[in-house]
């Protein structure tokens, strides 16, 4: 009965409108996106703006572009906002795990060290991306967004859904800044010029930056932790909704959880692993 009810769902599913299942209109700002991007950065172009993208910068952008449109331009988008806890999850892992990486990776050191250092730009940002506030913020407005009364509230309101998606992606890259966004050394100063040499990745030294995602895993993995050991599906948005795969509302539960926890192993070990290769001891042998 549940197998049959789910294929029915599915059957349903794919007879949604295009608009609904596909969003062509935030393909098209995408695509405009990425074009603006290319002229930018472009090497027809870089000559005349001073910021130059690599080829590999240039993939990642690209691929941030993609899971973006994944996540809230694709069928997974749908399944989030009205059958399955669990698309909701690889939504919001996408969101969280995937593109503020690729995207910080993707802009030219010149222009993010640019953006740092413009007038009221520079006092937010260097607020909103100190370690502390950035892990805390993004923790706490995560867990707060997922907590079960308030993340059906917002599924129920449909826009509001959106909204905290769009927050939690913005706290996401604020979160991932200390570690990936190109700040000057010490001793730039604004009239140099803004090359290779004055501009180091990372905002904190590479042992905070180790601590600094230890820490974030750890929070993370403690909001999460409860949820997969319960036996009790929490979210009544979800329970209620119509059964898209043949989960019990619990297993689907437990499956978005995994999901999340396996992307968030995956990032977090990824960068700790790259930013452990940049470590560089030898201070500790002045």
């Amino acid at each position: 009965m549940t197998q049959t009810h789910a294929r029915w769902t599915m059957a349903n599913f794919w007879r949604h409108n295009v608009f609904f299942l596909w969003h062509p209109v935030m393909a098209l700002i995408l695509i405009l996106l990425f074009s603006f991007y290319l002229r930018l950065t472009g090497r027809r172009h870089h000559h005349a703006t001073g910021y130059s993208a690599s080829f590999l910068q240039q993939a990642y952008f690209t691929l941030a572009l993609l899971m973006f449109y994944l996540a809230m331009g694709s069928p997974i988008r749908l399944a989030a906002e009205h059958y399955l806890f669990s698309a909701h999850m690889l939504q919001y892992a996408l969101l969280t795990m995937v593109i503020p990486p690729l995207f910080l990776l993707g802009l030219p050191e010149a222009l993010l060290a640019r953006v740092w250092h413009h007038g009221t730009w520079s006092r937010l940002l260097a607020g909103v991306t100190n370690p502390v506030v950035a892990i805390l913020l993004f923790n706490i407005v995560f867990a707060g967004f997922n907590y079960p009364p308030l993340l059906d509230v917002s599924l129920l309101s449909g826009w509001l859904y959106i909204l905290e998606s769009y927050v939690v992606l913005i706290l996401a890259i604020t979160m991932w800044w200390p570690i990936l966004a190109p700040l000057p050394l010490k001793g730039f100063t604004p009239s140099d010029s803004w090359d290779q040499d004055h501009i180091e990745l990372g905002m904190v030294s590479r042992i905070y930056q180790l601590m600094y995602i230890f820490f974030n895993f750890a929070l993370m993995m403690l909001v999460w932790f409860y949820i997969i050991d319960t036996h009790v599906a929490f979210y009544s948005f979800y329970v209620h909704a119509p059964r898209l795969l043949s989960l019990t509302p619990l297993a689907d539960q437990q499956l978005g959880v995994v999901i999340l926890e396996a992307f968030m192993g995956l990032g977090f070990v990824v960068a700790f692993v790259a930013s452990y290769s940049r470590y560089d001891d030898s201070h500790w042998y002045d």
